[in-house]
């Protein structure tokens, strides 16, 4: 029997293919279930959570990203990563099993606590760092000092 070229497949065999394809790697299935539960992520809490390489984490995301399955958003020098919708109900009924299975699974929940850990963490310097009062330069305080002494 003669095996079907890969373009004469209807495109929902095609897409069904590529989720599962995404979804045949431990690390991937941890990334679409820190995003399923956290939403957007900075890819270098993936780095920290996964204890890996950015190069690693990036190309298992660039995978998901060209399966359709999450999209990116340039902020600075990071990306930040969240699921995409899906294209059709029954790809959002087989993240949601993959979702449901990750819950039970004690190292998925391990990801999950140091995830909100490094999140709540960053937020707090982020809030420290808002609140700091801003450093003026010896030429500003002196520029600012003479301009004083002028009015008077």
């Amino acid at each position: 029997m003669r095996e079907k070229r890969k373009d004469s497949l209807p495109k929902k065999l095609i897409l069904l293919e590529r989720l599962f394809k995404a979804c045949a790697d431990r690390t991937r299935l941890r990334l679409l279930h820190m995003m399923a539960t956290e939403g957007e992520i900075c890819v270098r809490h993936f780095v920290e959570v996964l204890q890996t390489n950015q190069p690693k984490v990036s190309r298992h995301l660039a995978y998901l990203k060209r399966a359709g399955l999450v999209n990116d958003r340039k902020a600075g020098l990071w990306v930040h990563y969240s699921l995409a919708t899906p294209d059709h109900q029954s790809i959002a009924n087989i993240l949601d099993c993959i979702t449901a299975f990750c819950y039970e699974d004690a190292e998925a929940q391990e990801d999950l606590l140091t995830l909100r850990q490094l999140q709540t963490k960053t937020q707090n310097i982020r809030i420290e760092n808002d609140n700091k009062p801003k450093v003026k330069s010896k030429e500003t305080e002196t520029a600012r000092n003479e301009i004083q002494i002028e009015l008077l």
